[in-house]
């Protein structure tokens, strides 16, 4: 029977050595430990699911290197193909379009990598090469897109609502004014699912769409919508007139971006005809800059996302029941103006 004494200090650093390691070794130093309190192999290769023999095999190593012995010994073997100058490599073909290198593909996937890496002298497995992809910190996901266009006046805009922000007068209004369509196709959004069971989602019979129209005060939350079957001039020119109507005193200011519909011959017309109206445009290709694109954002996700109407009624319906449900407080909290 073999017997560990083990002083103090020894076994301080057996417990502290033992919470650093993982796995076997871990295991290993818990043999010694519960032996040196008395626990034959026998009984600790119970407690811990070894054999006595395997118990008494670490045992007798412990006693002639001591914690050293209980470490894992370099093994025989092939070497690891994926070796660190393999990663090197891999990391930087990574970084090249496949159609710079003459294939008919603008990004790489894993069947086509290990194609290359054959011509290149390294011949190993899919799998081998995805994890050594996940250890490089690649993961297989969809890219987003990426404005590359810029107004050149963009920061002059944006410095004129800055300015006109600095102006605001007492019983003024300074709205985030946008559209939104709302089509009966719907919106696919990730969703809970059992495994193996495809949620379907049924198409309509026939397109449609609503657009809604939306202005938020962005610094009291006073809300104003309505619902119109197309998206024009004519329509904006309406829901400016209910703004208005809302507010009889003060200037009204609308932040806006460069849709046609805001730019149109019309709205010009028409803002000549209300001094007390003001558009500040956005600058172009920045239209997410408008805090009531949140909004939009949180309607599609409530009323359209994996979600079929019968008919454009009942999607009507559903807009407008959402729409009436903004108060001043939650439009403030979902565009993030309560802060």
């Amino acid at each position: 029977m073999i017997r560990v004494q083990l002083s103090t200090v020894e076994t301080q650093q057996l417990q502290a050595q033992a919470r650093k390691e993982v796995g076997r070794v871990s295991e290993r130093i818990h043999f010694v430990l519960l032996c040196g309190q008395g626990q034959s192999a026998p009984e600790i290769g119970q407690m811990l699911g070894y054999t006595a023999a395997t118990v008494r095999a670490w045992l007798t190593r412990y006693q002639a290197e001591g914690l050293a012995g209980l470490s894992d010994k370099a093994r025989s073997g092939r070497p690891a193909r994926a070796n660190e100058t393999f990663r090197d490599n891999l990391g930087q073909w990574m970084k090249i379009s496949p159609n710079r290198l003459g294939y008919l593909a603008t990004f790489w996937t894993v069947a086509l990598l290990v194609t290359h890496l054959a011509s290149q002298g390294w011949h190993l497995s899919g799998s081998t090469v995805r994890r050594t992809l996940h250890a490089l910190d690649y993961r297989w996901r969809r890219p987003r897109l990426a404005v590359t266009r810029r107004d050149p006046a963009g920061s002059a805009k944006m410095a004129v609502i800055s300015r006109a922000m600095g102006q605001i007068q007492p019983g003024d209004h300074f709205f985030s004014l946008d559209e939104s369509e709302f089509k009966m196709l719907p919106v696919l959004r990730a969703m809970w699912s059992k495994i193996a069971h495809t949620v379907r989602i049924p198409t309509p019979l026939y397109n449609a769409s609503v657009w809604a129209f939306g202005a938020v005060d962005i610094f009291n939350g006073q809300w104003h919508c309505s619902l119109y079957d197309k998206h024009n001039s004519a329509n904006f020119i309406d829901f400016l007139e209910k703004i208005v109507q809302a507010c009889p005193t003060g200037h009204i200011w609308l932040v806006v971006d460069h849709a046609p519909t805001h730019t149109a011959k019309k709205v010009t017309i028409w803002l000549e005809a209300h001094p007390q109206v003001t558009l500040l445009f956005l600058p172009k290709y920045a239209s997410h800059l408008n805090p009531i694109e949140r909004i939009w954002g949180m309607m599609k996700d409530k009323v359209v996302a994996n979600h079929c109407y019968p008919t454009l009624a009942a999607l009507r319906q559903a807009v407008q029941l959402h729409l009436d449900n903004i108060s001043p407080s939650v439009a403030l909290q979902t565009t993030g103006l309560n802060v």
